[in-house]
């Protein structure tokens, strides 16, 4: 990426020439950097973080003041605002396969939160996982991985779901489309807001498709 001045004789400029270079602006920056047609392979990995992201965006707007506040600091240190500050480090920790937190730095001193899966249902576009938090201490989230292999060790790369998991006895459901015909199977695991994670041990599977 460069930057530029007085790019293409005017003193802005935006979008692409000849499929060559594309001019742009970052935080009122110009730059050009040669063109690309963007793409989605949608990799497993990929579809990790698109559902890790999703749930910290939604969340971001439930936190209280004082929460969003400890993400001040390191925002101020890095020239970012909170929010990209709280979604960066709690990617970065998903990515570690450790929990997502509302707070920074991540307390992870609070209790382990248990849950019950239910076994996964298949329909004919999709298959529904499920699960219930047992009565001890509520989750902030669930994370839901699946696999073609028994006994596969979960992880940012088949994580097919990440939900909201509040609320005692309160079941929460996720729809999946799995890559291709076959026995799925499946690991859960939850997160409080202070980042603590919890792996349940039981492996559930499901066939899907004809």
């Amino acid at each position: 990426m460069v930057k530029v001045k007085g790019q293409l004789a005017s003193l802005d400029a935006s979008g692409s020439v000849a499929k060559t270079l594309t001019f742009s602006s970052w935080k009122g920056r110009p730059y050009v950097k040669q063109f690309k047609v963007p793409t989605n392979p949608n990799t497993p990995g990929q579809i990790g973080l698109r559902q890790a992201m999703t749930f910290l965006s939604s969340q971001w707007p439930t936190l209280s003041e004082p929460q969003r506040q400890t993400w001040w600091p390191l925002a101020a240190h890095r020239g970012i605002t909170m929010l990209d500050s709280y979604n960066s480090i709690n990617l970065e920790r998903f990515s570690n396969g450790t929990g997502l937190s509302k707070e920074y730095p991540p307390p992870e001193a609070s209790n382990a939160i248990n849950m019950l899966p239910d076994a996964p249902v298949a329909f004919d576009r999709y298959v529904e996982l499920s699960a219930v938090t047992f009565p001890v201490d509520e989750a902030w989230g669930y994370i839901f991985y699946q696999d073609a292999s028994s006994g596969f060790t979960p992880g940012p790369a088949n994580a097919v779901a990440v939900i909201l998991g509040t609320g005692f006895f309160t079941k929460h459901t996720a729809r999946v489309v799995p890559p291709h015909p076959g026995t799925w199977y499946s690991r859960y695991a939850t997160f409080n807001d202070s980042g603590t994670i919890h792996l349940v041990l039981a492996e559930k599977s499901v066939v899907w498709g004809p």
